[in-house]
């Protein structure tokens, strides 16, 4: 049997600043608004993806959005659920998954 995609994501941290749960809320706060270093570009790290086939958290999204995220990494998919992971580029935001096992055990170098 197959597994089917996922319908809803569970949430993840973004860029270790505050935590952006499935309805959107930070705890009470807002996201620091912080401009990266001269030179450097902000990243996140998820661990579930804030995209797949078949859904999406549009309100992590909209945060990747407001703080003009441009890449995305995330985990959480293994095995047969991989060929559900979106990667590449989606409305100006550019995706990777990078869980273990999608990569083939092998390490992805961020540059």
């Amino acid at each position: 049997m197959e597994p089917a995609p996922p319908k809803s994501n569970p949430g993840g941290c973004v860029g270790g600043v505050g935590c952006v749960k499935e309805t959107g809320e930070t705890g009470g706060r807002r996201l620091a608004r912080r401009p990266p270093e001269r030179g450097k570009e902000k990243l996140v790290f998820l661990h579930s993806p804030p995209v797949y086939t078949g859904a999406d958290a549009p309100e992590i999204v909209a945060v990747l959005k407001e703080y003009g995220i441009r890449r995305c990494f995330y985990a959480h998919l293994h095995g047969k659920a991989i060929r559900f992971a979106v990667q590449g580029e989606v409305d100006g935001i550019r995706y990777k998954l990078v869980s273990a096992d999608g990569l083939q055990f092998c390490p992805y170098k961020i540059t």
